[in-house]
């Protein structure tokens, strides 16, 4: 089965036994935020085989994406959750500076409210994977995937560049750290 993948931020997915306060399935208001910030009801995100072989390009892809480098938080869910949610799914290029990850990217289309908080709860309830690569990871994948040449140095901005180039080993007798 196909896995999705949407950026999120972590804090907001905190172990639903932190929140004794909910009744009965319902989920706190804050992970609505990572799936609720649609953009004309729509929703990116980019499909992963289930066997995670293009995980790893994936978000070297988010993170390259970015103005500088930085931690990456994201959700795995199965494509069931979408199908149960009656969520309708269109093949749309992605923005990344990866040509490949791009033919990855779906939007997730038609949102209303009601499926957005389907989705997000189902997706809550059954705890799938949420997780954070940190800054080193997220440097250290960009610059694979450089060296491999899915990712052009020219692509990137200015000051994520200049970390990748460090990483590459360039620029080394400045004794500079990656920020």
């Amino acid at each position: 089965m196909t896995l999705v993948l949407r950026d999120v931020r972590l804090s907001r997915w905190d172990s639903p036994g932190k929140h004794d306060w909910l009744a009965e399935g319902d989920i706190p208001a804050d992970p609505l935020a990572d799936f609720a910030k649609t953009d004309e009801n729509c929703l990116s995100v980019f499909f992963v085989d289930d066997d995670r072989k293009d995980l790893d390009d994936v978000l070297a892809a988010l993170a390259a994406n970015r103005e500088k480098a930085d931690k990456l938080d994201y959700v795995l869910f199965t494509e069931g959750h979408l199908r149960a949610a009656r969520v309708r799914v269109c093949e749309a290029s992605g923005r990344t500076p990866d040509e490949q990850v791009n033919r990855l990217h779906r939007d997730l289309t038609q949102l209303s409210a009601a499926k957005v908080l389907e989705l997000t709860t189902s997706v809550w309830h059954e705890n799938i994977e949420v997780k954070r690569i940190d800054k080193r990871r997220a440097v250290q994948l960009v610059a694979d995937a450089v060296r491999r040449g899915r990712i052009s140095l020219e692509r990137l901005k200015p000051q994520l560049r200049d970390d990748i180039r460090f990483c590459l080993g360039e620029n080394r007798d400045e004794g500079r750290k990656p920020r």
